[in-house]
Order: structure tokens, then C-alpha cells, then sequence
């Protein structure tokens, strides 16, 4: 059951709530606690997790998302709410693309801020219910599966709840262009989230042995393309260069293999923030497979990092350094079941400070899947992992 009286923690950084927001927290018999800061707030919710967060902040954006993310991490089921003292559209993008549930300025009525609050407590899922007998233990693919869509998924469902509540909340303010743009965000997004649920669905059934995947002969050269718009809103400081065989066809559920690639490529964008050079291409290799190489001018990584790479919820970078580097752990870990799945190899090389390169061996013709064990490279820092 909920807690019955509901929870609410008010996040003031730089600036304060209104008297009259205040006083809708009064009349509504809330619980309210004051934190002064993301870590004070993240101990609340230790303790009382379907909480809503009403957020104040000069720097929004950063501090939904380093909320977000603990939320995330910790598993909680608490929403954000954020009152902002000077309200933007770009302001609200930024925002719900963060993490946060809800967007409000400061001079809202308190009848729009209480309804804000409603919302957001209406949409913290209630505690499972205790079954009457007991559940049998769960397998470990399908704790893989909870864990993968609870977080992958979470990325493409805040978006196209973002863009939809600046749509709702500021459609006579928003240009055309702006407005066709944010409907167009929306749609790749839910087409994402399609194809993600579908792709982990497939993944867990292949890891299983209950089917291969969905192949056929695909030119590798439009998937690097694709791929690579597809990261180019995320790479203005860096110069991505392409050299694929033009002949170069791979055995491969296309969508799979766009996703591998636009992963890569995406890590590379986001571990070189510095910027540099991005060079992806791809060779025939040994018989029957083409290599696909991706490599970067980033901030690389030793031998034991690379050693966990391809583990599910591995964030090998050093988070004080750099702050600025964000995602949930599980990109490279999917590369890794997409490729095996598909008979291919993945492996990669780097040294702290020297970028680093990934090695994708995919096979040309279905393969059978046989298991090898994980190789370690001796005198080479890389982690190679195959089926």
C-alpha cells in the first residue's frame, strides 16, 4: 500500500518556492521535508521512495539530471517536479529530456501547481501487491530482461513525454518549425522504443536458443550512414571520417547492426568530449567475415576497465572527472549480445589518454552459434569477447 499521507521533498538550490505554492503544500496535508541539496534529497527518498520532488533550481537542468540519475540507480519509483523562476521552452526541453515528470514556472497558480502535484503523485506506481502463494524464483534472463527494459527503455518514454508536455503546456508560444520539430522527435523516439523492445525481446530468446536472428545480406556502407546521422546532433566538436569497402555485405538483421554501430559510434562521440577525430571502417577480414573498426581521439581506458566493459550496468569512466559523461551502462553490453548472437566477435584496445578502438568481426553468411570462452589479449590491452 502507498504511504498514506504523501510525501513531498522541496529541492531549493539558489532560489525558493512561493508562499503561495507553499501554501497548497499546507492545505494539501503533505509531509514536506527541505533538502538543501541532491544528496540530502537522495537520503529522503531512501526512506520514503514514492515521493515527489519539487524541484528549484538556477541550474536546472544539471540538477534534474544528476536527480534523475539517482533515482535511477536506486531504483525508485519518486517524481520530479520542476518550478522554474524563468521559464523557457528550450529550458523545459532540457529538463524533461533529464528526468524531470513535470515542468512549471513560478509564477503558476496554485490550482495549475496542485494539479502538477496530483499528476505526479498519481503516476508513482503502487508497491507490488503480496501474492498469495509463493512466486517461483525468477531466472536469470528474465531478471536481464527487467533490468534492461527498466532502463534502456527509460530514454526514448522521457522523451516523447517531454516534447508532448512542452507541446501541451506551450503550443501558442512555439513556433511552427519548433512545434513540427519537437512532433518529429517524438516520433523517431517512439519508433526507437518499438524497436527496442522488440531488439531486447530478441536478444533474450537468442541467448535462450530459442531462434536466430532475423537475417539477411545487408551492405554495410548505408548502415554506417545511417548510423552516423544518427549521432551527428551530439558530434558538432568532432570530425567523424568513413571508410567502407564499398562491396563490403554482412549477414544481419539490419536493425541490429545499425544499433551496434550507432552505439559504437555514439560511445566514441561521448568519451572524446574533448572532441577529435572518429574514423569507422570496415575491411574484409579473415574468411568469411568483415571487420568493422571504430576508433577515437577520447579519454581511453586501462587495462582493468576494459576488462569490464561489456558487463551489464558498466560505467568504467571516472564520474567526478567527467561529470558531463552520462548514460545507463547497458549499450555496449547489448553490442556484445547483438554481435555473438549473430556469430560475430567484439573486442576492444585503448590506453588512458590515447582514445580507443573497437573491433567488430561480423559474419558474411549465417553462422552457427558456437560458444568460446572470453580472450583476454596478452601484451594488448583489449577485452575480446565472441560466439
Amino acid at each position: 500500500m502507498r504511504e498514506s499521507t504523501p510525501h513531498i521533498v522541496i529541492l531549493a538550490s539558489g532560489t525558493r518556492l512561493s508562499a503561495a505554492h507553499h501554501a497548497v503544500l499546507a492545505r494539501g496535508a503533505y509531509t514536506v521535508h527541505q533538502a538543501a541539496s541532491v544528496a540530502e534529497a537522495h537520503q529522503w527518498l531512501v526512506e520514503h521512495p514514492a515521493s515527489v520532488v519539487v524541484l528549484c533550481a538556477r541550474s536546472v537542468a544539471e540538477t534534474v539530471a544528476a536527480l534523475a540519475q539517482s533515482i535511477t540507480q536506486a531504483g525508485m519509483p519518486a517524481r520530479i517536479l520542476v518550478v522554474a523562476q524563468r521559464p523557457t521552452v528550450r529550458g523545459a526541453t532540457a529538463a524533461m529530456q533529464a528526468g524531470a515528470f513535470d515542468y512549471l514556472s513560478a509564477t503558476a497558480s496554485p490550482s495549475q501547481f496542485s494539479s502538477a502535484l496530483r499528476r505526479a503523485l498519481a503516476a508513482i506506481p503502487a508497491p507490488a501487491q503480496p501474492a498469495y502463494a509463493p512466486l517461483p524464483a525468477r531466472s536469470q534472463t528474465t531478471d536481464d530482461l527487467i533490468s534492461l527494459v527498466s532502463h534502456e527503455l527509460r530514454t526514448p518514454l522521457m522523451a516523447i513525454n517531454g516534447y508532448l508536455e512542452i507541446l501541451q503546456k506551450y503550443h501558442d508560444k512555439i513556433p511552427p518549425d519548433k512545434a513540427q520539430d519537437f512532433i518529429n522527435r517524438s516520433l523517431q523516439a517512439t519508433g526507437e522504443l518499438a524497436y527496442l523492445s522488440e531488439m531486447l525481446v530478441q536478444v533474450l530468446q537468442c541467448e535462450a536458443g530459442r531462434h536466430a536472428p532475423r537475417g539477411k545480406l545487408v551492405a554495410l556502407a548505408p548502415v554506417v550512414v545511417s548510423a552516423v546521422a544518427q549521432c551527428d546532433a551530439q558530434a558538432d566538436r568532432h570530425a567523424i571520417i568513413t571508410d567502407v569497402a564499398p562491396d563490403a555485405r554482412v549477414w544481419a538483421d539490419p536493425m541490429a547492426l545499425q544499433q551496434v554501430i550507432r552505439n559504437l559510434v555514439s560511445n566514441a562521440v561521448k568519451y572524446s568530449p574533448q572532441g577529435g577525430t572518429i574514423t569507422i571502417s570496415a575491411v574484409h577480414a579473415m574468411a568469411g567475415m568483415v571487420e568493422i573498426v571504430v576508433r577515437d581521439e577520447g579519454i581511453g581506458m586501462t587495462p582493468e576497465q576494459i576488462g569490464q566493459l561489456f558487463q551489464r550496468f558498466s560505467r568504467v569512466h571516472d564520474a567526478a572527472r567527467w561529470p558531463e559523461i552520462r548514460g545507463t551502462g547497458l549499450g555496449l553490453y547489448i553490442c556484445r549480445q547483438l554481435v555473438t548472437t549473430h556469430g560475430g566477435a567484439i573486442w576492444a584496445e585503448s590506453e588512458p589518454g590515447k582514445g580507443s578502438t573497437f573491433h567488430v568481426r561480423w559474419p558474411v553468411s549465417p553462422a552457427r552459434r558456437k560458444h568460446h570462452p572470453s580472450r583476454q589479449g596478452s601484451g594488448r590491452m583489449n577485452s575480446r569477447l565472441s560466439a
